[in-house]
């Protein structure tokens, strides 16, 4: 456990030459990405762990598996540098339980899988027992969740990959130490979460991209066509050049509050950094004001970020919205979907994640737990009480960029092609929705007869309809002849063009008789039993 607490915001002195920042970041990077290969667990005391000093990005380039809490959108953090980034092969845990109940405990073990979170850590055993040693309503309630995941839809999403859009939002750890010295960490913290929160509203999945991947040139090779700049007070003199040549070549840039008034030393400059890309916006009002620079365009947001999460739902929140919408214009027609409300408005408050997998693309939407009491705790973990309020489900449109054979996975249900999904979703509801390019998924199993403690080798194939492939994942059941489903011989395949193996281990105590294996396709809900005679 590395602890990374809030010793090094005291004494942060207004430092014209930046020679505090340079001793203090060394200190939180240098000796830790020395740890190779080992969980790393974050772990912080009274301010966000995400941007308490530690340089995330550089620590997951040596960390393969970390464990980090949800506090400061470390989830978003890790996924980007992790899972979704240079190690794609890398694991991001969870931490879950703590007493959570209802939905919100649910919703926070999908949002884990929608984040890319490989596996979740329960915390811990005394919160999931009662004194009588019976399971607690945590603990029934999370098993909610975990037993759909087990059930093959886990594995299905942990084996695609994420779709992010082509907007980046900038993680600068010298804009971390910068604010502080100003006075403005508040306003710096508040600019990140709810730029993050407008991104959400809109549908525009988001990666970080850290100051050592922008001064490389990391957004045109990447593909990014729109960065985010929340209170990047500290720009270093290559940040600047990058962002110049970003925009001149067609990217768009937005600058939320005080930009590029540092440099990566934190030595103030005698004026921003930024003002050669700036002298093209216009003076006046509007939530976004916008100029064009080359083939791009840099636009400076007029409301300030820490107003909106609290205020998403006012006529001012609607019109940065659609400000923001017309300002990244290109954004939007890259979009898989976009879910609308019953006024045909961007739903609010729903997370929306793409996937995909070959040819097939998964639609994830989650909405947000709009009902249960959240509570903090002081070392950054974050529970969720029950209250048992709940809200009505609402309507909502998705409407999809082409038209797909459409499955909804969690239903198992076969929706028709269609360019269009009529649904309703309610608080803490998570949906998933299968766009496959053809229809007529067919599953086969061999057939075979076992004896009693000898294993059984079938093959398990599936046959689509469709020009290119995508992995499919078969969930197994196989049934005793009384019908009772024995957990030790469930498990879940990954299936190629070529059949995959499944092997049952018959035990020699197992009853005698015809015992059927049940195969389900999870994206399409195609099933099929076969009998298997074991003596």
């Amino acid at each position: 456990m590395i602890g990374a607490g809030d010793a090094w915001r005291r004494g942060a002195p207004t430092d014209p030459k930046g020679k505090w920042v340079d001793f203090r970041v060394p200190l939180y990077t240098s000796a830790n990405a020395r740890f190779l290969d080992v969980q790393f667990h974050s772990y912080s005391h009274a301010h966000v762990v995400a941007y308490d000093g530690c340089d995330w990005r550089r620590l997951t380039q040596f960390v393969r598996d970390t464990g980090p809490y949800t506090t400061g959108d470390q989830w978003d953090l890790h996924r980007s540098f992790l899972s979704d980034g240079d190690r794609p092969n890398g694991r991001c845990g969870g931490w879950t339980g703590y007493g959570s109940s209802g939905a919100g405990v649910q919703h926070f073990i999908w949002n884990g899988l929608f984040h890319r979170v490989g596996y979740m850590n329960i915390f811990w055993q005394y919160a999931c027992l009662n004194p009588d040693l019976t399971f607690s309503q945590s603990a029934k309630d999370m098993s909610v969740a975990f037993t759909e995941l087990r059930d093959g839809l886990g594995m299905l999403l942990n084996h695609a990959r994420r779709q992010p859009t082509p907007v980046a939002v900038h993680y600068s750890l010298a804009s971390c130490h910068g604010a502080t010295i100003l006075g403005q960490d508040a306003d710096w913290d508040a600019a990140r979460a709810n730029t993050i929160a407008l991104l959400n509203d809109l549908g525009w999945q988001f990666s970080f991209v850290s100051t050592p991947q922008l001064e490389a040139d990391e957004l045109a090779k990447r593909g990014y066509r729109a960065l985010v700049l929340p209170w990047s007070v500290a720009l270093s003199d290559k940040e600047v050049a990058a962002l110049t040549q970003f925009v001149e070549a067609g990217g768009s840039l937005l600058v939320w509050g005080d930009a590029g008034s540092m440099d990566e030393h934190c030595a103030a400059r005698p004026a921003s950094a930024l003002a050669e890309l700036l002298k093209t916006v216009p003076k006046g009002d509007g939530p976004i004001r916008g100029g064009r620079v080359g083939k791009g365009r840099v636009a400076v947001a007029q409301v300030l970020a820490s107003d909106y999460a609290k205020q998403s739902t006012a006529e001012s929140a609607a019109a940065l919205r659609q400000a923001l919408t017309e300002s990244l214009r290109s954004v939007g027609r890259d979009l898989p979907c976009q879910v609308l409300d019953a006024k045909e408005q961007p739903l609010l408050q729903c997370q929306r994640t793409y996937f995909r997998d070959g040819d097939a693309t998964y639609v994830c939407l989650l909405r947000d737990n709009l009902a249960g009491q959240r509570v903090g705790c002081p070392e950054g973990v974050e529970y969720v009480r029950d209250t048992g309020d709940a809200a009505k489900p609402e309507l909502i449109t998705i409407r999809l960029r082409q038209p797909a054979e459409v499955y909804d996975v969690r239903l198992g249900k076969y929706l028709g092609k269609s360019d269009r999904i009529e649904t309703t979703i309610a608080s803490a509801e998570p949906k998933v929705f299968a766009l496959l390019a053809g229809k007529g998924t067919s599953l086969t199993v061999g057939t075979g007869e076992a004896a009693l403690g000898k294993p059984l080798a079938l093959e398990v194939a599936v046959r689509a309809e469709a020009r290119h492939w995508a992995p499919h994942v078969v969930q197994v059941e196989v049934a005793r002849p009384d019908g009772a489903l024995p957990p030790l011989y469930a498990r879940n395949l990954l299936v190629g063009e070529t059949p995959a193996a499944l092997v049952i281990p018959f035990a020699f105590n197992d009853p005698a008789g015809t015992w059927p294996v049940r195969v389900r396709d999870v994206a399409s809900g195609v099933s099929e039993t076969c009998p298997v005679g074991v003596k």
